[in-house]
């Protein structure tokens, strides 16, 4: 015994013990838990030096999970002690109840003193286990300030985890202290043998559950022991003394709490206490507490200072730990909004970036042409002047509706960046991460700016930008929507296709041109490919009436001339777009020629109808898309928008 020592481990050669000091001295006043700690250490330190100044009584602490038998212990202690001090039956105190209730379930809240001698207390602890973090709490800190422990262990010998059992008696990695002990197997009325029987048994069954015990418990395998002995006890045999009342001599008592065995009574006579004496196994346990209290009493003081020192060690160091958790989610936190713009709100505004345009615009190839399709293929019979004129009102609707579709695009992704921001703020306030980082805030676990305010400012600078660009599309959308809609009525292009188009790009919440918005163009978009699914099944002497020869001239002649003229277009609107600009591509300044001609009455042979030498006559026409005219009408307000851009800084980039 006298070779007890702390069982602590060498330190790390680089740390450096004072310098942690001074760390710790610095990290106090930052953060609540651990200032909590320091705070509860500073008080507990001085109340255990004057203690120790003050007397020399030695402190062993009775341990276990809850329901073990502690209870039953304690009061057939007390049972015992005051058998012996009965005066004839006559009582004068009061009954003593608190902390004594006996129960299957938690019963022991706070720490419970009883006095056996002058110099001995045991401390009587809550479970572990109990569900209740404070019952763990106090244990843990009553145990700490203890010379030495009796373990009280059940028949089944480990129950549930005891991770915070083993922890609180012999402390935790290289940070661990083996105090002396009593290893005691509490309730062994419930093994199974008859005591008055079998008590043969009964002893085989004990040794076979210390056994057990060595192999499963953590106390009993744990390290090396430095002084312990096994007792196998019946506090409260078959429940006989759960009733048995135990009174004060004197109604006053010590001012602490204490219960002094010394001032105890008891109308219970000996005959009836002691009729279990051969088997219950508690001669043995006060001859194990007798030798127990000779070993340690004269290094107690030296023990309980170890093992409060391992205490409050363990104690900063998970509140360090705590803090240092604090800080992570705070990061995380940041880190959850940081990715949250990169990977989901940033990507919309990237995905319609000005520069991206054009590669847009010639995905959406086929809905512009479905206002020629409808026209040459649904709308008209025949081919003369006329339907030459209407193909370039045509290709000016669409430059029109490529600045339109800009607006619709950009209008679709403000739309979705408003609805994001608004969506994510909700998720952000009711997600538990930032709601533990704002409670850790409040209390002042950790240091920093306040998440909700940073995420609420900067949705709020997203969601004025939004609001400032939806203006500004809407005063673009209106002025080009009625240039468009004039041009279209004025020049008699406004079939079923046109029409659905402006519709869609004037709503109030306008979206891009497609299948779905415009059935119009799903009817022109499935009709010429049936046409071409049909014309691809014809051979040169297929006999063809006057509808198939007029489906069959537009996708042979008219079509091809008119998607090179559309493609031009396109890529001229996309680059005044891109580029902020109304400058007209010099390709777009030479003639584009289309071939009409007059279709005969009569039904043709498929080779005759495309034979340029067969007997029809062609007519020549030259057409050229008007791109000067179409910029004058759409340079004001592109002007508008550009001159817009240039007097504020805004990071969405319109056209």
């Amino acid at each position: 015994l006298r070779s007890f020592e702390i069982q602590a481990g060498e330190p790390h050669a680089s740390v450096n013990i004072a310098h942690f000091a001074d760390i710790l001295l610095n990290l106090v006043p930052r953060y609540s838990y651990i200032r909590e700690a320091y705070s509860e250490m500073e008080h507990h330190r001085a109340v255990s030096n004057v203690r120790s100044a003050q007397d020399s009584t030695l402190f062993i602490s009775l341990v276990g999970e809850y329901s073990a038998g502690k209870t039953s212990l304690i009061k057939r202690i007390l049972l015992e002690f005051a058998q012996r001090r009965a005066e004839g039956g006559h009582i004068a105190g009061e009954m003593v109840l608190s902390g004594l209730e006996v129960g299957g379930m938690p019963v022991t809240e706070s720490e419970q003193h009883i006095r056996l001698s002058d110099n001995l207390i045991l401390v009587d602890t809550p479970g572990f286990q109990s569900n209740t973090t404070r019952h763990d709490d106090v244990a843990s800190l009553a145990i700490a300030r203890t010379a030495a422990s009796i373990i009280v262990v059940p028949p089944q010998i480990a129950t549930g985890d005891p991770s915070r059992l083993v922890t609180a008696v012999i402390g935790r990695g290289n940070l661990t202290c083996h105090p002396p002990s009593i290893f005691c197997l509490g309730r062994i009325d419930e093994l199974g043998a008859d005591p008055h029987l079998d008590s043969e048994g009964l002893e085989r069954r004990a040794r076979d559950k210390f056994d057990e015990a060595r192999y499963i418990h953590p106390l009993f395998s744990n390290g090396i022991q430095r002084w312990s002995e096994d007792v196998a006890v019946a506090a409260n045999p078959f429940g006989v003394f759960s009733d048995t009342p135990i009174y004060t001599r004197e109604r006053a008592g010590e001012e602490d709490g204490t219960i002094d065995g010394q001032n105890l009574t008891t109308t219970v006579d000996g005959s009836f206490l002691h009729r279990t004496a051969e088997w219950d196994g508690m001669s043995g346990f006060f001859d194990a507490l007798h030798s127990l209290s000779s070993a340690v009493a004269p290094f107690s003081n030296r023990i309980c200072a170890h093992r409060e020192n391992i205490y409050w060690c363990e104690r900063l160091l998970d509140a360090i730990a705590i803090s240092i958790g604090c800080e992570e989610r705070h990061r995380n936190a940041y880190s959850r909004i940081v990715s949250l713009f990169e990977n989901d709100l940033t990507p919309i505004i990237e995905s319609a970036v000005a520069a991206h345009f054009r590669l847009d615009i010639e995905h959406k190839f086929d809905e512009f042409m479905c206002a020629f399709d409808h026209h040459f293929l649904l709308a008209h019979p025949s081919y003369g002047y006329h339907d030459a004129t209407q193909a370039e009102y045509l290709f000016q609707f669409e430059l029109y509706g490529v600045l339109l579709e800009r607006v619709a695009q950009m209008h679709t992704t403000i739309r979705t960046l408003k609805e994001r921001v608004a969506n994510h703020l909700s998720e952000l306030q009711r997600d538990i991460l930032f709601l533990r980082v704002q409670d850790d805030l409040e209390v002042g676990r950790t240091h920093g700016d306040p998440v909700f305010d940073f995420v609420e400012t900067v949705f709020a600078e997203v969601e004025h930008l939004c609001h400032r660009h939806i203006a500004l599309l809407e005063e673009m959308k209106t002025g080009l929507s009625d240039v468009a809609m004039l041009h279209a009525h004025h020049h008699g292009v406004d079939n079923v296709v046109v029409r659905e188009c402006l519709r869609a790009w004037a709503d109030p919440h306008p979206s891009p041109i497609s299948e779905a918005s415009c059935p119009a163009i799903s009817n022109a978009m499935a009709t010429l490919s049936d046409t071409q699914l049909q014309f691809g099944e014809m051979n040169d002497d297929t006999r063809i009436n006057r509808q198939d020869q007029h489906r069959v001239w537009y996708l042979e002649k008219i079509r091809p001339s008119l998607e090179n003229a559309a493609r031009t277009l396109l890529r001229c609107a996309a680059n005044w777009v891109q580029n902020g600009s109304c400058t007209v591509d010099v390709n777009m300044e030479g003639n584009i020629g289309l071939q009409l001609r007059e279709l005969g009455q009569a039904s043709m042979t498929l080779s005759n109808l495309l034979n340029p030498n067969g007997g029809a006559e062609y007519a020549r026409l030259s057409l050229r898309p008007s791109a000067e005219a179409v910029a004058q009408n759409a340079e004001p307000h592109l002007l508008r928008v550009r001159m817009e851009r240039e007097g504020q800084s805004c990071t969405v980039c319109l056209l």
